[in-house]
């Protein structure tokens, strides 16, 4: 997704919690002639995701387009999934959108900007599957959030909000 928006003339912050896969797709990035830094960033975690927005704004002058495209799958039917691997991937796969989202959404309304989201679903969501039971529920809650977030930012900042 980073480099088809970057073949696009679009300037990326490649955030990851793996400094190693974030710097290597800003390099191929680099090497294909677009403009790209490597953030790390816990995207469950409000400090980080604050200093990536920062961080951001600093190296291009503003957000105008925030892809959410995070997940983990527990791969685990409800008899085997823990408590633990639950929240987890709750908060990872569902959480991180939202807490992105509003920090990103605060940023463009002070700074009078609109803008652009896309919250990457997954069949899983509407579907459901027979293991993954966190994940596709998950997925189905980041499609109804969507959908909320959409009601209300549309007003707020002409934010436009999309689940692909």
């Amino acid at each position: 997704i980073a480099k088809l928006f970057a073949k696009e003339g679009a300037r990326i912050a490649v955030v990851d919690m793996d400094e190693g896969r974030a710097t290597a797709v800003t390099e191929m990035i680099k090497v294909d002639g677009g403009e790209a830094v490597a953030v790390v960033c816990d995207v469950a975690n409000t400090d980080d995701i604050a200093k990536m927005v920062a961080t951001t704004v600093e190296t291009f002058g503003g957000i105008d387009i925030l892809v959410n495209n995070v997940a983990i799958s527990d791969n685990k039917d409800i008899f085997d999934i823990t408590e633990d691997e639950w929240r987890k991937t709750i908060d990872v796969t569902l959480s991180s959108p939202f807490y992105v989202t509003k920090q990103v959404a605060k940023w463009m309304v002070d700074n009078d900007r609109g803008g652009r989201v896309v919250n990457v679903g997954s069949i899983a969501g509407v579907a459901g599957i027979g293991s993954s039971i966190a994940y596709a529920a998950s997925k189905g809650a980041v499609n109804t959030m969507t959908l909320s977030l959409a009601r209300v930012l549309a007003l707020e900042v002409r934010l436009q909000l999309e689940v692909s």
